[in-house]
C-alpha cells in the first residue's frame, strides 16, 4: 500500500497524517471503547499506550508537525539521547526508551510531535512535566527534566521496564481480584499525592499505569492533568473540544462540567473493571453509541462478565462508576477502606486466648438478654416450661443466629470480637456474607445445643423440674457435653491453619486481628517559602534560594527548577571528587534520594538531588520518639541498607547525619549531610569496613536508641535498658540482638514488628478489667435480679408464695432439735392434713410447679406435699380444725422471716451489702485464685496473655514469675480487701450505700488504672507493661 492511503481503511490521507493513518481512523481509534484496539492500532504487540487525542466538533483540532517518517527513529542519536526502541504513541507524541549519553542513565523519553508548532500545544506539552514534576511519590511515574531539542519539545522520566497494566491484561488476561486491588491501590495512592499538591488527573486507564520489575504500579502521562488550585488553564481546551478517553472518562468530564477528585474515582472503578474482566463496562459500535451509552445506561456488574468475583468488591467498583459524583467515594481514603479487605495483604490470625476473651463477652452478653427473655416469658407472662419450649427456645435460638450472623455478615464482626478487635473474614479480608454467616453461626451455637434443645423439645416440664436421679444425671451429662462439643469445634485450631476451628473450616472463614494498616506518624514541618523572584545566581540550570549548610569540604544549596517549578539540594563539592556512579543515578527507590543531574569540571563539581520538606533525624530525636515511627524508620533504613549493598550503591560512610525524616514520616538514606543538621555526631566505628556486615546493624541499632531515648538524654549504657521499659517486648528483644544479626534478618523482623501492637491500647486494658470482673458482676446481677422478680411473682401469685411459705415454715420445725420424736410425728401428721387441705389444687396442678416462684420450693418439700394429698384425700373437718390449731402458730415465725426478707434484703444499703457479698465469692474464687495460679504456672496469666500485654522488670528484661506472682497477688488483695470493707460499712452505715461503693470503686481503679504508664501495683511489684 503507498504511503498515500491509510493502511486501516485504504482511504486517501493527506500529508504528516496523525500515526500514519487518515483522520477519519485517528479519530475512531482514540475514541476507541477498548483500550486494547487503540492499543494494538498505535504500537506494536506488547508495547504502547492508548491515545489520547485531542477533538474538535469531531475533528482533529492539532497541526502536525511532519509526517511520521521523518521523527527520531530507534538507533538515532537525539540530542543528547540514544534512542533505543518506541514504547508507545499518544495523541501528542512519541515515547522511546533511550540512554541519556550525558548522564548514563536509562529513561523514557517523550517527545512532542503533534502540534509542534501550536502554542498552545507547547504549553500543555510543558505544562505536563511541571504537573507531574510536582507529583514526587512512589506510585507516580518521576520527571527528571524538560527540554527543547532541535525545537521540539522533550520530557525525560523515569523507564519503568515492566510495562503497563493494559499490556499485562492483554498477554495474560483479566487479573486475579487480589492482584486488581494491589494495583488498584498502588494507583489510588499515587493519585492521592497527586490531588495532595493540587493535581487531577483526568487520564487514568490501564494504559497510564505502569509496572516496574519489582511489581509496583505507578501513575504516568499526566498530558491532560489539570491544576486544581489555578484558575488559568483556559489555554489547554480549546472550545467545544474534549480531552480525554471516552470510555475511562466520568459523565461530567464527557459534559464539561466542572471536575473534582470524583471524576478521577470514576476512571479508577472504569481500570479496576477493566483488570477484572479484561473490558470497559461501557462499549459501542460508533461516538455518539459510546457516548449515549455512558451518559445514560447504568453501569454493569463486574460479575456479569466474570463468576466468582466478590460480591462486595463488585458493589465498590458500581459505586466508583456512579452516574452522579455525590453517590461515589468521596475520596481516596473512602475508597483505600473499601478495598483493603479484597487486597492480596495476610492478615494476622487470632490466636485461641484473644477467640476466648471474645467469646467470653458475646456469651455474657447473649446470656443476660436470653435471661430477661425468660425470665420476661416465665414471670411476667406466666408462661408455664411448655410455653417456653413452645415460644423461648426459638426465640433464643433465633437470637443468637442474629447476634452472631447479622454484624459478621455486614460488619465483620460481632460485639465480643469488635472489642477484642477482631474481624471475621472470607479469603484475605473479603466480608463474610450473611449466607457464610448463617452457616458459621448455626454449627458453632447449633452443634453444642443441639441435644439440650432437642431434650427441652421432647421432656418439657420434665426438663425443668428433673425429679429423679437419673434425670438430674442426664441434665448434667448434656450440660457437660455442650461444653465438649464446643471444645471439639476448637480441635481443629492450628497454628499453621490459623488457629481455624470447625465452623471456620466448614465455611471458609478466618478470624483475624482487625489492624489498621500501618500508618506512618507524620511530622509537623513548616514548609519553605520559595522567593517571590528569582536569583540570578545559578548552578546548572538550577536558581540558587538558599545556603543550607556549608563546611570547609562541601556545600549543601536549596536550588529551584525555574522549568519544572520544584526545589531541588544541590550538593556542591571538592572538584577532585569522583563522580557519583552510573548504579547510584539510576536508583529510584523510596529510601535514597534521586539523583537529577551533575557536572565535574577542574572548577566546578555539584549534584543535584530531589528535595521532600521534612527534618534531620538528628534534629527530629532531640525528644524520645514513639515506637509507632523508630520502628518504620528502621524498616526504611533496613530495607534501603539491603537493596543498597545489592546495587553497590551504598553511601561512601554511614553517619546519623545522612538520615532525613519526610514529612510523610519515611525515613531516607543521604549521600550527604542532612540541611540544618547540627552535624556534631560522629561517624560510628568509622573503623568498620562495608564487607563487615555489623557496621550497618551497628549503626541500626543507634538510630533506634538515639530515637526512643532522645539525642539530649541518652547515657550510653543504660540506653537499651531505658528503651526496653517504653517498647514492646518483642522489640527490646529484637533490637538486643540486632549487632549479632544478619541485615536482610533484621529486615524480616522489623516488617513483623511493624504490623504488631506498638503500646497496650486503653481498649487492650480495658478488655483486660472487664475480662476479670465479668463473672462477678453477672452473679451480682443475676442475684439481685432474682430477689426482684421472686418479690414480683410472690404479689402475683399468692397462693403459691403461701405454699411457700408453709414449706419453709415446715422446714424451720424440723431443726427444732426441743422437739421429742413423738411430737415431730404428730407435727407431721398435721403438717400433711393442714397442706393436703389448703393447697391442695395448687399441689395437683402440674402447670403451678413449672412457674419461676414454685422453683424456689426445695423438690423434697414438693414431694412431701405431693404425698400430704395421695394420703388425705378428704380430711374431715375436725382433722382441719386440730391441723390448723397446731400448724398456724408454726407458720407465723416463717411468714415473718419471708416477709422480713423481702422488705428489709430489698432495702438498697443491704441488698448493696449481698450483691457485694456474692460479688467478692465469685472473685475470690472464680478470679483471683485461678489469677494466682496462672501466674504461678504460666508466668503473666492468661488473661494478659490474650490481650498481648506482657510485663518487664526495671532492668528491662522479662520479670519472673515470682514476681509477677506478687503483682497479682497485691493486685487481687486489695480488691478483695476493698470489697469486704464496702460490705461491713454499708452493714453499718445506717443506709448509706453509693458513697463507699464509690470510693472503693474509685480506690480500686486508683490502684490498678496506670499513672504515666504504671499502676500503684506494677510501682509495688517493680514491674513495667509493654505490648507483647
Amino acid at each position: 500500500m503507498s504511503n498515500e492511503t491509510c493502511p486501516q481503511c485504504g482511504a486517501a490521507k493527506p500529508a504528516g497524517a496523525a500515526h500514519g493513518v487518515c483522520p477519519r481512523c485517528a479519530l475512531n481509534f482514540g475514541l476507541a471503547a477498548n483500550p486494547d484496539e487503540a492499543s494494538a492500532a498505535f504500537s506494536d504487540a506488547g508495547e504502547g499506550e492508548a491515545p489520547t487525542e485531542s477533538f474538535h466538533g469531531g475533528k482533529r483540532s492539532a497541526k502536525h508537525r511532519t509526517a511520521p517518517e521523518d521523527l527520531p527513529q530507534p538507533g538515532d542519536r537525539f540530542g543528547s539521547y540514544q534512542l533505543a526502541r518506541v514504547l508507545g504513541r499518544g495523541g501528542m507524541g512519541m515515547v522511546y526508551e533511550a540512554e541519556d549519553t550525558a548522564t548514563s542513565r536509562r529513561v523514557a523519553l517523550k517527545l512532542l510531535t503533534h502540534g509542534w508548532d501550536s502554542p498552545e500545544a507547547r504549553n500543555r506539552f510543558f505544562r505536563e512535566g511541571r504537573l507531574a514534576a510536582s507529583i514526587n511519590h512512589p506510585h507516580s511515574v518521576y520527571i527528571y527534566g524538560t527540554e527543547e531539542i532541535d525545537g521540539t519539545p522533550a520530557i525525560s522520566m523515569e523507564h519503568i521496564a515492566g510495562g503497563t497494566l493494559q499490556e499485562r491484561v492483554r498477554e495474560d488476561g483479566p487479573l486475579s481480584p487480589t492482584e486488581a486491588v494491589d494495583a488498584i491501590l498502588d494507583i489510588i495512592a499515587g493519585l492521592e499525592a497527586a490531588a495532595a499538591v493540587g493535581v487531577l488527573h483526568r487520564d487514568v486507564k490501564p494504559s497510564n499505569c505502569f509496572i516496574d520489575v519489582e511489581g509496583t504500579v505507578k501513575i504516568g502521562d499526566f498530558g491532560l492533568s489539570m491544576s486544581t488550585t489555578s484558575h488559568s488553564d483556559s489555554y489547554l481546551t480549546i472550545p467545544g473540544a474534549y480531552l480525554g478517553t471516552p470510555a475511562f472518562s466520568s459523565p461530567e468530564q464527557l459534559r464539561g462540567d466542572v471536575l473534582d477528585v470524583r471524576s478521577d474515582i470514576y476512571a479508577v472503578g472504569v481500570t479496576l473493571f477493566y483488570l477484572l474482566t479484561g473490558r470497559t463496562p461501557f462499549e459501542g459500535e460508533n461516538l455518539v453509541k459510546l457516548l449515549a451509552t455512558v451518559l445514560e445506561q447504568p453501569a454493569p456488574s463486574p460479575a456479569e462478565f466474570r463468576e466468582r468475583l466478590p460480591n462486595g468488591l463488585c458493589k465498590v467498583v458500581l459505586r466508583c462508576l456512579a452516574k452522579q459524583p455525590g453517590d461515589r467515594y468521596r475520596d481516596y481514603n473512602q475508597l483505600r477502606a473499601a478495598l483493603v479487605p479484597y487486597d492480596s495483604t495476610a492478615p494476622t490470625a487470632a490466636t485461641l486466648a484473644l477467640r476466648f476473651a471474645a467469646g467470653a463477652c458475646d456469651h455474657f452478653i447473649i446470656s443476660m438478654i436470653s435471661t430477661a427473655i425468660f425470665a420476661t416469658m416465665w414471670g411476667a407472662f406466666m408462661l408455664t416450661p411448655e410455653g417456653v419450649q413452645l415460644f423461648g427456645i426459638p426465640i433464643v435460638v433465633s437470637l443468637n443466629l442474629i447476634y452472631f450472623a447479622v454484624p459478621e455478615a455486614f460488619w465483620g464482626a460481632s460485639p465480643g470480637k469488635a472489642l477484642m478487635g477482631l474481624r471475621v473474614v472470607v479469603g484475605q479480608q473479603g466480608r463474610l456474607g450473611l449466607r457464610r454467616a448463617l452457616a458459621r453461626t448455626l454449627i458453632y451455637v447449633g452443634a453444642p445445643g443441639v441435644l439440650g434443645w432437642t431434650y427441652w423439645a421432647v421432656n418439657g416440664a420434665a426438663a425443668a423440674t428433673p425429679e429423679t436421679t437419673a434425670a438430674k444425671i442426664g441434665i448434667s451429662l448434656l450440660a457437660a457435653t455442650n461444653w465438649v462439643i464446643q471444645a471439639a469445634l476448637f480441635s481443629t485450631a492450628r497454628r499453621r491453619n490459623g488457629f481455624a476451628a470447625v465452623h471456620d473450616l466448614a465455611t471458609g472463614a478466618r478470624v483475624v486481628l482487625a489492624e489498621a494498616r500501618l500508618e506512618r506518624p507524620s511530622l509537623k514541618v513548616e514548609p519553605i517559602a520559595l522567593p517571590d523572584k528569582v536569583t540570578r545566581n545559578k548552578v546548572g540550570p538550577f536558581h540558587i534560594l538558599d545556603t543550607l549548610r556549608k563546611t570547609p569540604g562541601d556545600e549543601l544549596l536549596l536550588g529551584y527548577d525555574s522549568r519544572l517549578l520544584r526545589r531541588v539540594w544541590i550538593h556542591r563539592i571538592k572538584p577532585d571528587t569522583k563522580p557519583v556512579s552510573n548504579h547510584r543515578r539510576s536508583v529510584g527507590r523510596v529510601g535514597r534520594l534521586r539523583w537529577i543531574s551533575g557536572k565535574r569540571s577542574e572548577t566546578e563539581a555539584w549534584d543535584a538531588y530531589d528535595s521532600f520538606s521534612g527534618m534531620s533525624f538528628l534534629e527530629v530525636a532531640q525528644q524520645p520518639q514513639q515506637w509507632e515511627a523508630v520502628r518504620v524508620w528502621l524498616l526504611d533504613l533496613a530495607t534501603e541498607l539491603t537493596a543498597a549493598g545489592k546495587d553497590q550503591t551504598l553511601p561512601t560512610e554511614l553517619r546519623l547525619e545522612h538520615i532525613w525524616i519526610t514529612a510523610d514520616g519515611r525515613a531516607k538514606l543521604l549521600d550527604f549531610a542532612a540541611p540544618r543538621s547540627d552535624g556534631g555526631v560522629k561517624p560510628l566505628h568509622k573503623e568498620f569496613a562495608w564487607e563487615q556486615p555489623s557496621y550497618a546493624c551497628l549503626f541500626l541499632t543507634r538510630v533506634a536508641l538515639l530515637a526512643l531515648n532522645g539525642c539530649s538524654q541518652t547515657d550510653g549504657a543504660s540506653e537499651l535498658r531505658d528503651v526496653a521499659l517504653q517498647i514492646p517486648l518483642s522489640a527490646s528483644e529484637t533490637l538486643a540482638c540486632f549487632e549479632e544479626s544478619v541485615l536482610s534478618d533484621i529486615v524480616g523482623k522489623l516488617d513483623g514488628l511493624s504490623s504488631s501492637a506498638a503500646r497496650i491500647t486503653r481498649r487492650r486494658r480495658s478488655g483486660v478489667y472487664a475480662a476479670m470482673t465479668i463473672s462477678p458482676l453477672l452473679a451480682a446481677s443475676l442475684y439481685v435480679f432474682a430477689l426482684f422478680s421472686t418479690r414480683a411473682l410472690a404479689d402475683i401469685r399468692p397462693e403459691l408464695n403461701d405454699l411457700r411459705i408453709a414449706m419453709f415454715g415446715r422446714q424451720i420445725t424440723l431443726q427444732d432439735r426441743n422437739l421429742s420424736k413423738e411430737e415431730l410425728e404428730r407435727n407431721e401428721a398435721a403438717w400433711e392434713i393442714y397442706i393436703a387441705n389448703r393447697f391442695r389444687s395448687t399441689i395437683e396442678d402440674e402447670k403451678a410447679w413449672n412457674e419461676l416462684l414454685a422453683q424456689t420450693v426445695d423438690p423434697r418439700s414438693r414431694q412431701f406435699a405431693e404425698r400430704a394429698v395421695q394420703r388425705h384425700p378428704s380430711p374431715t373437718a375436725d382433722e382441719i380444725e386440730a391441723a390448723e390449731a397446731l400448724i398456724e402458730p408454726l407458720i407465723a415465725p416463717a411468714r415473718e422471716v419471708l416477709q422480713n426478707f423481702a422488705t428489709e434484703w430489698l432495702r438498697p444499703h443491704k441488698l448493696a451489702a449481698m450483691a457485694l457479698l456474692v460479688f467478692t465469692f465469685v472473685w475470690i474464687f472464680f478470679v483471683s485464685i485461678p489469677t494466682l495460679a496462672a501466674a504461678l504456672v504460666t508466668r503473666r496469666g492468661v488473661i494478659a496473655r490474650a490481650f498481648g500485654i506482657d510485663y518487664v522488670s526495671s532492668q528491662g528484661t522479662r520479670a519472673s514469675k515470682y514476681r509477677l506472682l506478687w503483682r497479682a497477688l497485691l493486685t487481687q488483695s486489695v480488691v478483695t480487701v476493698l470489697c469486704v470493707l464496702t460490705i461491713f460499712v454499708i452493714g453499718r452505715g445506717g443506709g448509706i450505700v453509693w458513697p463507699p461503693i464509690v470510693v472503693s470503686a474509685i480506690s480500686a481503679l486508683l490502684f490498678v488504672l496506670p499513672f504515666k504508664a504504671r499502676s500503684v501495683a506494677d510501682r509495688l511489684a517493680g514491674t513495667y507493661p509493654v505490648a507483647a
